[in-house]
This record gives C-alpha cells, sequence and structure tokens, in this order.
C-alpha cells in the first residue's frame, strides 16, 4: 500500500473520515436492498405461476382421466370382405323361330266324298247321300282283329311243318310266332314272323306249312269276316 507522505492518518480529521465512511456505507447499501427485493417479489411470481398451472394442469386431466375410465371400452371389429359375387352366365340367344305354315284348309266332308270312286264291284263313283245302310254294313272287305270278331277262325286242315334236318341233328328245338291274315272264305291270304327262337332256323318251314292251312271263317254278326290272327308252330324232338 503506498501512502501520501504528504498527509499522515493521523492529521486527517476523525470526523471527516466517519462522515466519508457513513457516506459510503449507504451508497452501498440502497442498491443491494433493492436487488434483493426485485428477486424476492419475482421469485414470488414465478412461484404463484407455477403452482396456478399445476392446478390447471391436474383440474384438466382428471375429467378426462375419469371419463376415459367410466366409458366401456370400445370393441372393434372388421368385417370380413364380402365374397365376389358370381359372374352371370352368358346364356346363349335362342334360335329365331320359324314361321309356322298356316295349316292347309279343312276339306268339308261332303265335297271331299262326292265323286269319291269306292273302287267296289258294281259300284260307280258315289256321293255322300248315296251311300246307304247297306253299303255301310258290308263287311266283307274289312279286316277285323280277333278281339273284336264274334267268333274267331278255327283251323280245319293243319299241314306239319318239317322239321330243318340240320335242327334236327343237333337237337335244336324252337318255335315261330306268325301273324295271319285269314279271309273270309278261310283261307291265309297272308303270313308275317312276329318272333322266332332260335332265329334263322325254323321260319321258312313254318311260312311254307301255314299257307297250305284252311279255316273255318271268323264271324261277325253272323257274317264271315276277314281277321287277323296270331298263331305260334313249336318245334320239338320226340
Amino acid at each position: 500500500m503506498i501512502e501520501d507522505p504528504a498527509v499522515s492518518p493521523s492529521e486527517i480529521p476523525s470526523s471527516s473520515v466517519s462522515a466519508e465512511v457513513v457516506l459510503l456505507h449507504g451508497g452501498l447499501r440502497r442498491p443491494f436492498v433493492r436487488t434483493r427485493r426485485l428477486g424476492a417479489a419475482a421469485s414470488s411470481v414465478f412461484g404463484m405461476a407455477l403452482v396456478f398451472g399445476l392446478v390447471t394442469l391436474l383440474n384438466a386431466d382428471g375429467p378426462k382421466k375419469e371419463a376415459a375410465e367410466g366409458r366401456p371400452p370400445v370393441e372393434v371389429s372388421v368385417a370380413p370382405k364380402p365374397p365376389k359375387p358370381p359372374e352371370p352366365r352368358r346364356s346363349r340367344p335362342p334360335p329365331p323361330a320359324r314361321p309356322r305354315a298356316n295349316p292347309p284348309p279343312t276339306p268339308n266332308l261332303a265335297s271331299s266324298l262326292a265323286g269319291l270312286d269306292m273302287g267296289l264291284p258294281g259300284f260307280g263313283p258315289v256321293g255322300l247321300d248315296d251311300l246307304s245302310g247297306g253299303l255301310l254294313g258290308d263287311v266283307s272287305d274289312v279286316v277285323m282283329t280277333e278281339d273284336a270278331v264274334d267268333a274267331p277262325p278255327q283251323p280245319v286242315n293243319r299241314a306239319a311243318p318239317a322239321y330243318p334236318p340240320r335242327a334236327r341233328a343237333k337237337g335244336i328245338t324252337g318255335f315261330v310266332t306268325l301273324n295271319l291274315r285269314v279271309g273270309f272264305d278261310g283261307r291265309v291270304e297272308d303270313a308275317r314272323v312276329v318272333e322266332a327262337q332260335p332265329k334263322g332256323v325254323f321260319e321258312q318251314p313254318a311260312l311254307e306249312a301255314v299257307r297250305q292251312w284252311t279255316f273255318r271263317p271268323a264271324t261277325y254278326e253272323g257274317r264271315p269276316v276277314t281277321v287277323r290272327v296270331r298263331q305260334t308252330l313249336r318245334f320239338e324232338l320226340e
């Protein structure tokens, strides 16, 4: 420390030293006290703001939390995608309908029968009015069935069919069913094979035999008529 050689501490008056010290302390204390007051006020304001913010935050989260706790859980389910609808089948358009031809007009029965040649001996073209009951009642040219006549034909002469030599040698037996047209005179006018067992063995001998047969003709209302009947010939070895 450098001391002023001109003035010694003993030479400075005590009153002036005290005044300077007081002034010095007073000038330093006022700014310090003011600074402390401002810091305390700022701390108080900051603390109050912090407390107010915390209270506000807690009050805001409380109802949300209670509402969240009080609500039932929401289940979210994802619905599966619906299957794609099947593609419609393309149906073919129906073919165009063919125009239907108009049916021919129905001929008048009287005009059709007028001038008709019946093909009977002794009769020419006749009209509808000329047809008598006697003509309609003539059934000599009508071929009837066996169940339609009053009495079926009865065989009078039956020629026995020849037994085929090969079938006899091999011991083959069988039968042939024929459809015969027996005329009103009792003769066989037509013969047809309906069934044969075995086939191709007995048909020809059976046809040759029945063509020689004679019958008592079938009758209808007391008159002989032509009729079709069935006859079965059996070929058996004795």
